[in-house]
């Protein structure tokens, strides 16, 4: 605990020395220590983290046909592609290449960078795959927690600050929690506000899919797990929909779900914490959020259709990644289109019909061990004049333009 509190707290050269003692006991297995000591060595004398240039940076954010969360940077000076990662607990640089554990450098923008960020190293080839787009680096937890970021899948864009801005009026706050100084948890409600049972989710953005609940959690939300429907051509794996989610003051009704007994399993053995569930993409690229308050407050703006633009394509695959041996898996399936009300700015959004359950899957690669389905946000993927709103907040929800959270 000592060793992470330096960590975490920029103090490299005592989290190197306390790391280093923790590890000399061969009793002791901590694969999060033995990679960050080896950084820490590394970076003694360095500050991290440091931040120059201008006070906000903005991006426009390409889409590849799901709900991931991809960031255009400059990596060491040169032009490449991020994720935002929330399931990581650093940042993470592609080894494919031969990239080794190393402290880089970041620029948004062409306006703020920030120097002096430890990197682990993972080979990201099959994430690429999977989103069909070359990611040279995961942007996890411990960085976004200091660029105090916004994102808007929807609007198309990521902003990056020097300073916490003002709440947005009509956001709702969500206080957040890190076990291990790395999983991101969010506390929230299986029903309207009053009603139903507090739940546990750890979210994780690299997952597409809105939600994926345990047989317990499913339980806990008032659906009986043995009546969720396979999904055809995707195995075993099978879907739902989650009556109610509250998050904050947002209460979210028929949410789309997976059944995510074997993942949820996983990740409480790493993390050694009893979960509810996991929190993907596809729930978050439903709304403007923004992280403060050093990651410790997470901010949810609800997005009007009026207020949402189009994204940007991805820029073209440079040829020696475009197509690995046995071609790229195709992106997750968008959802079927729904038919526009007849006057949808007069219909509030909580009475609208709800949106599809999520699609089938592609079948996640190696470097991210969860299936990927269709969002909320799914059904406009690919058509960037038209993105789709999700499961809406009830009527009592506050709707806020999208430029509130980028003063």
């Amino acid at each position: 605990m000592r060793g992470r509190a330096y960590w975490y707290s920029g103090q490299v050269d005592r989290a190197a020395d306390e790391l280093e003692r923790l590890l000399s006991d061969p009793e002791v297995r901590d694969p999060w220590a033995q990679d960050i000591a080896k950084l820490a060595r590394l970076g003694v004398g360095r500050t991290p983290f440091a931040v120059s240039g201008g006070l906000v940076a903005v991006t426009d954010m390409p889409r590849a046909g799901t709900t991931s969360l991809i960031v255009p940077l400059e990596l060491n000076g040169e032009p490449a592609l991020g994720m935002i990662a929330t399931g990581a607990s650093e940042a993470v640089i592609d080894s494919s290449g031969g990239a080794q554990p190393s402290w880089v450098s970041l620029r948004f923008g062409e306006r703020i960078e920030m120097r002096d960020i430890p990197a682990l190293a993972k080979d990201l080839s099959g994430l690429s795959r999977q989103v069909n787009a070359p990611i040279k680096i995961l942007l996890g937890v411990n960085v976004l927690r200091h660029l105090r970021p916004t994102f808007d899948f929807a609007g198309g864009q990521f902003v990056v600050r020097a300073f916490d801005p003002p709440q947005p009026p009509g956001a709702t706050s969500v206080k957040l929690s890190y076990i291990r100084g790395g999983g991101m948890l969010l506390r929230g409600g299986f029903g309207p506000e009053g009603q139903g049972r507090d739940c546990l989710l750890l979210v994780d953005t690299t997952l597409t899919y809105p939600v994926a609940l345990d047989s317990a959690g499913w339980e806990k939300a008032g659906v009986d797990p043995r009546t969720l429907e396979p999904i055809s051509g995707a195995g075993n794996i099978r879907q739902g929909v989650l009556p109610h989610l509250r998050i904050g003051s947002f209460d979210i009704p028929r949410v789309p779900g997976l059944d995510g007994t074997s993942m949820v399993k996983e990740r409480e053995d790493g993390l050694d914490v009893d979960l509810d569930g996991l929190m993907g993409s596809g729930f978050l690229a439903t709304f403007r959020v923004t992280l403060v308050d050093g990651g410790r407050t997470l901010w949810l703006e609800d997005l009007p259709p009026e207020a949402m633009r189009g994204a940007p394509p991805l820029p073209p695959v440079p040829e020696d990644e475009a197509e690995p041996e046995g071609g790229a898996p195709h992106p997750a399936a968008p959802a079927p289109e729904q038919k526009p009300s007849s006057s949808p700015e007069k219909t509030p959004r909580s009475e609208r019909a709800p949106v599809p359950a999520p699609a089938a899957p592609t079948p996640a690669a190696a470097a991210t061990p969860a299936p990927a389905a269709a969002s909320p946000a799914g059904a406009a993927l690919g058509k960037a004049s038209a993105p789709a709103t999700a499961p809406a907040p009830t009527k009592e929800s506050k709707a806020t333009p999208a430029g509130g959270a980028a003063q």
